[in-house]
């Protein structure tokens, strides 16, 4: 998880973690294996202080800032807790786990945080939940193939679409920044890299009857993606993977005709074939971004944590 103005923060399959200061090039702390990472949406003050949850007494997985950067998130289902996200505005929460469960709660000004839904609509193990960057909608994927996306509806939680097409587990899923069609891209087991979107705005009449897998690649893995990161601009797509590599697609969504709509193109910019020794875990961009050029950050299996600098193509 990137940290605005401090650095990266990183779940372990140890009952700790690990916080690196890019910057000094030194760790705050650090413990075996990483596994997991997501980023916080906002983050204006250093980190002065280390804490240690001792509730813990299995593997932690992943952690969440909230987007004001004031808390920490960790969670507990009846059983194994696979991934948690913070919505945009700091008012829900998501966890989802092994027990083939989604949990929304609701976070208070007070502090106190509220179950506000249980949604059982997995088969098995559910993988991954994130949520939108402006609006109050969030998506979970799991081991079942399937990919859910939800909203409110008169004061609760419900299943809004419902998205079938990938062969085996579905590993990760990202909502494109800024993007009013909620395009979502997905990856799992079967190698292959889907996006999802709708040629309407959300809001607009229709809009989920017409939310559809619009683009696939199949060539840039040959095993399984374990995650995706959208860059800060929304335009670049890295995906990670079992094969040791990482890739950079160009994703746009342009507007065609009348009768089209929204148009989605996609382009193969780079494949780094030996990034890693092992399985590439974990992959994200830095929020922040220089004039011309990103920062990613790849985590692997083979116990190593490396930064790429990615050039942004729209400015070369």
């Amino acid at each position: 998880m990137w940290m605005r103005n401090c650095g990266v923060l990183l779940g372990t399959r140890t009952e700790s973690f690990l916080l690196l200061e890019v910057n000094q090039k030194r760790s705050l702390y650090g413990n075996t294996k990483v596994r997991g990472f997501a980023h916080a949406h906002a983050l204006d003050n250093e980190l002065s202080q280390l804490c240690m949850a001792s509730e813990h007494k299995r593997t932690i997985r992943c952690v969440a800032w909230s987007p004001c950067g004031n808390y920490i998130l960790s969670a507990s289902h009846t059983s194994e807790v696979k991934s948690a996200a913070w919505s945009a505005s700091g008012r829900y929460i998501t966890s989802c786990g092994r027990d083939k469960s989604v949990w929304v709660w609701e976070f208070d000004d007070e502090e106190d945080a509220s179950c506000a839904s249980v949604l059982q609509l997995h088969k098995s193990d559910v993988k991954c939940v994130t949520w939108h960057d402006t609006e109050e909608v969030f998506a979970s994927c799991g081991f079942d193939g399937l990919i859910k996306l939800y909203n409110e509806q008169l004061d609760d939680w419900c299943e809004a679409a419902f998205l079938d097409g990938h062969e085996g587990t579905v590993w990760s899923i990202q909502f494109q920044p800024h993007n009013p069609s909620l395009l979502l891209a997905s990856a799992g087991d079967d190698c292959s890299l889907r996006i999802w979107s709708s040629p309407l705005r959300y809001g607009e009449d229709n809009f989920w009857n017409q939310y559809t897998c619009v683009r696939k690649l199949n060539d840039l893995h040959s095993l399984s993606i374990f995650s995706l990161s959208w860059s800060p601009c929304g335009r670049l797509l890295a995906s990670a993977s079992a094969d040791n590599s990482f890739a950079l697609s160009s994703v746009e969504q342009t507007k065609g005709s009348s009768e089209q709509g929204q148009m989605v193109q996609c382009e193969t910019l780079h494949r780094h074939l030996a990034a890693h020794d092992q399985d590439v875990n974990c992959v994200a961009f830095r929020p922040q971004t220089e004039s011309n050029k990103f920062l990613l950050t790849t985590l692997s299996d083979d116990l190593t944590i490396k930064f790429w600098t990615v050039l942004d193509p729209s400015l070369s």
